[in-house]
């Protein structure tokens, strides 16, 4: 075990001062290019000697590979190993009982919507709600907003229905200044509060194409391939996961949210929906597991 090790992230190697070692009485062995240490009961390291370096023969065990891997399908918020893959990291090695216990797979519906290929030429909107237990927050319901053509998704966290109407405003406009252009058409389903007279009154003055359907024939967000249950299972994933009390679902959809944008999409070049609505690929270097 080494002491007083120092944490460099900009190295792309690791660095061991044999004076270090001296103190830890472990024997260097040099021969023809090549070098062992030994201590007292075991062999250490092996490697070879280049331009006066030694340079470890070193390989990753095969249970680190495999709790690196676990631990990014944690980070990313339980994604498919297809995501996972498509992302240069390593793949899961065994079924993950989290996904299991709180996932359903559903068979994909066809695509029944007008294609789009650049941002804001539609958005779809869909509400989750009443939730229980109510949030820390005090809030029972989440309004899920989804750019079609790159799949980026906003979540708000609602207290009540009455809310959709404004912070759907809220989530226009700032969708609209980041790619200085307006908000062309937007789905939902049949819900009182996407035909109130506020939305209908909206579509009048900003001249927005609007198209309502039955949520029993309308797999809601069916082009971003991802409905807004997923949402709420990946969430119950994150906190069943973390072992945090149930009324910090909203932090886990919120969360849930923020990962699913970073993940890679097959159906769209293997591009996150961060770097296509953005234009800039996100990092994730210091994503760490929800609820730590």
């Amino acid at each position: 075990m080494l002491d007083n090790c120092l944490y460099v992230p900009r190295l792309n190697c690791n660095l061991i001062s044999l004076l270090g070692l001296g103190h830890k009485e472990v024997l260097i062995n040099q021969d023809n290019g090549a070098f062992i240490l030994n201590s007292k009961e075991d062999t250490l390291l092996k490697g070879t000697i280049v331009n006066s370096l030694m340079k470890v023969n070193y390989s990753t065990p095969k249970e680190l590979t495999i709790q690196i891997s676990n631990l990014w399908h944690s980070r990313l918020g339980h994604p498919g190993n297809h995501a996972i893959k498509s992302m240069d990291l390593p793949e899961m090695s065994s079924q993950c009982l989290m996904c299991s216990k709180n996932k359903m797979h559903t068979l994909p519906f066809k695509d029944h919507f007008e294609q789009v290929s650049l941002p804001l030429g539609c958005v779809h909107l869909d509400l989750m709600g009443p939730i229980s237990p109510t949030s820390v927050s005090q809030s029972r319901y989440f309004l899920m907003v989804v750019d079609q053509a790159t799949s980026f998704k906003i979540v708000k966290i609602l207290k009540t229905k009455s809310d959709v109407f404004q912070q759907f405003l809220i989530v226009k406009k700032s969708m609209e200044n980041l790619h200085d252009q307006t908000l062309k058409r937007f789905v939902s389903y049949r819900g009182g509060e996407f035909l109130n007279h506020q939305f209908k009154k909206l579509s009048k003055e900003w001249d927005l194409n609007t198209s309502c359907h039955q949520r029993k024939l309308l797999n809601i967000m069916d082009l971003p391939k991802e409905p807004i249950k997923p949402y709420s299972k990946k969430a119950r994933c994150l906190l069943n996961n973390s072992n945090i009390p149930n009324s910090y679902w909203a932090e886990a959809v919120n969360t849930a949210t923020l990962l699913s944008n970073l993940i890679h999409t097959p159906s769209r070049h293997n591009l996150s929906p961060h770097q296509l609505f953005k234009g800039l690929p996100p990092c994730i270097k210091k994503l760490q597991v929800f609820g730590c």
